[in-house]
C-alpha cells in the first residue's frame, strides 16, 4: 500500500476510534427521525446533526465554526437539553437554553468535525397533531394537505399543478394553545447536485407570512415575517411574541428559491402549548373551576379573601419564566358579595401565604392592585382608585424583581396603579383568579378576554 494511502488509513482510524459513537448506528437529524436543525447556524457557522434512534442522544457536527468566539448557537427544535458533552475529550461543556435556542460554549473547534453530544428529552413544546385539521388555498389531489399533519414523512402536500404563489396553509389546532413558532419539514425527493445540499432549489420554500385567529376568519396582520434558508432538513420559525389562546395559525409562503410557484411540505409542527393549570389558593367553600372557548375564559371561585397574610381564591395559571407582561379584558361577573375580586395575579408559589401581586376589579366599581412582599407578610390596604365601570382591562408586568400592575378602559391606553419590587424566583405563577369573599356557596365569576402574554 502506497506510502499516502497508510497515512490516510491511519487518520481515519483515530477520528473514529473517537468518532464513531457519532456515524455508527445513528441516523441524520433535522430530518424524518426527528433531531436538531442542521445547515446554518450563527455567524457563518454550518454543521450536520446526528440521533441515535430511539434514544435522546444526539450529536452536532461543527464543520464550518462560527467565524468569532467560541459559542455555537442552534435552535432547540422543542427539545429540552440537560447535557453537552465535547465527545473527542469527554469533558463537559457549558451551556444555556432560552428562547428556542441552545448556546453552547465551545473551547476549541477541530478539524475536520467538531462534535458535540447533546442528551435531550423528548420535544415537549411541540403540541400534538392528534386533533390537527389543515387546510390550503390549493392542493395536488394525489398530494392533500392533510399530509402535513399525520406524522408520516413518507407523504407531503403539494400545492395544485401549475397554481401560483402565494399559497397559504391553515392549521385548526381545534383547541386553544399558546403558539410560540412553526418547525417545517419540506420534501428532499431529488439528488444532490454540484453545488446544492440537498433537494435542488425548486422544492425550498423562502419568503413567508405567519398568521394567529381565533376564529380561522380574522386574521389581522402577519405575527411573523421572513425568509427561510435555502438548506436541507427541518427548519424553525420562532415567533418574535408567542401568541396567547390561539386556535388557528397560517402560514403563507410568498416565494421559493427557483420563482417557479412549486410547493411541497411533509410535515409541520406547532411550536407551544395548550391550556392552563388550575388550583385552588387556600381554603375555599367550594372548589373552582374554568371553562374556555375560542375568544374568552370564564373562571369561578369561591374564597373568603385574599388579602392580609394568606390568600382564598381560585387561580388559572401558567409558569412563566423571566420578564412578561398580561393583560386581560374583565366583563360579565356574578357575585354575592360586592367585595369579591376578579383580576390577575402573580405569586412565587401556589401557597397561601406566597408573595403575590394582583391587579383587580370590585363590584363596589373599585380597581384595586395588592401586594405581599415576603412569605406570610401582611399584603396591608390596596392601592385602589374609584369609579371604574366595567369592561375593564387589568396588566401586570414583571422586569427583573420589578412587578407593576396597571388599569385601562380600551386596552391600549394604560396607567400605571401600583410599583413594587418584590424578589420572587424566576419562574412565577401568572393568571386570572377569582374571589367571592365568601365562605360558602355560590361561586362568583367573570369573562376574561383580549387575554395577552408577552415575553422578550
Amino acid at each position: 500500500m502506497p506510502a499516502f494511502l497508510k497515512k490516510v488509513n491511519i487518520q481515519i482510524n483515530a477520528f473514529l476510534n473517537w468518532a464513531g459513537e457519532s456515524i455508527f448506528g445513528t441516523v441524520g437529524g433535522g430530518d424524518h427521525k426527528g433531531g436538531f436543525q442542521p445547515g446554518n447556524w450563527n455567524l457563518g457557522s454550518f454543521g450536520a446533526a446526528t440521533l441515535v434512534p430511539g434514544s435522546n442522544t444526539h450529536y452536532i457536527h461543527v464543520l464550518t465554526p462560527p467565524t468569532s468566539g467560541n459559542l455555537l448557537v442552534l435552535p432547540d427544535g422543542g427539545y429540552t437539553v440537560s447535557q453537552a458533552v465535547f465527545l473527542q475529550t469527554g469533558q463537559p461543556l457549558t451551556f444555556s437554553q432560552s428562547g428556542g435556542y441552545v448556546t453552547i460554549t465551545v473551547p476549541s473547534w477541530a478539524s475536520p468535525d467538531t462534535i458535540i453530544k447533546l442528551t435531550a428529552s423528548d420535544p415537549v413544546n411541540i403540541i400534538p397533531k392528534t386533533n390537527f385539521t389543515a387546510t390550503a388555498t390549493s392542493e395536488d389531489p394525489s398530494h392533500r394537505i392533510s399530509n402535513t399533519v399525520d406524522n408520516d414523512y413518507k407523504t407531503y402536500y403539494a400545492a395544485a399543478s401549475g397554481a401560483a404563489l402565494p399559497q397559504s396553509i391553515t392549521m385548526n389546532l381545534n383547541q386553544n394553545a399558546d403558539i410560540s413558532g412553526l418547525r417545517i419539514q419540506q420534501t428532499e425527493d431529488r439528488p444532490v447536485t454540484v453545488g446544492q445540499e440537498g433537494a435542488p432549489p425548486p422544492t425550498r420554500l423562502k419568503d413567508y407570512e405567519i398568521y394567529v385567529s381565533n376564529d380561522g376568519v380574522n386574521w389581522g396582520s402577519p405575527v411573523k415575517t421572513g425568509t427561510l434558508m435555502n438548506q436541507r432538513g427541518v427548519q424553525q420559525i420562532l415567533l418574535n411574541t408567542a401568541q396567547t389562546q390561539k386556535r388557528y395559525v397560517k402560514l403563507k409562503v410568498l416565494s421559493n428559491y427557483n420563482n417557479d410557484g412549486v410547493l411541497k411540505i411533509a410535515q409541520m409542527d406547532v411550536f407551544g402549548s395548550v391550556g392552563w393549570n388550575q388550583a385552588d389558593i387556600g381554603t375555599v367553600a367550594v372548589p373552582g373551576s374554568y371553562t374556555m372557548n375560542a375568544s374568552s375564559s370564564t373562571v369561578y371561585g369561591s374564597g373568603a379573601d385574599v388579602y392580609e397574610t394568606s390568600d382564598n381564591a381560585h387561580f388559572v395559571y401558567k409558569q412563566l419564566t423571566g420578564d412578561f407582561s398580561i393583560q386581560t379584558r374583565i366583563s360579565n361577573p356574578t357575585f354575592s358579595n360586592k367585595s369579591a375580586q376578579f383580576g390577575l395575579m402573580a405569586r412565587a408559589s401556589l401557597n397561601s401565604n406566597s408573595p403575590t401581586i394582583s391587579a383587580f376589579w370590585s363590584p363596589t366599581n373599585y380597581f384595586k392592585s395588592l401586594a405581599r412582599l415576603t412569605i406570610g407578610a401582611s399584603t396591608g390596604h390596596a392601592v385602589e382608585s374609584a369609579n371604574n365601570m366595567l369592561d375593564i382591562f387589568a396588566k401586570i408586568t414583571r422586569s427583573g424583581n420589578t412587578f407593576r400592575t396597571y388599569k385601562s378602559s380600551d386596552g391600549v391606553n394604560f396607567t400605571l396603579v401600583r410599583q413594587e419590587t418584590i424578589a420572587m424566583g424566576n419562574t412565577v405563577y401568572v393568571g386570572m383568579y377569582v374571589c367571592s369573599h365568601r365562605t360558602t356557596a355560590p361561586l362568583a365569576s367573570a369573562v376574561f378576554d383580549n387575554l395577552t402574554i408577552t415575553q422578550p
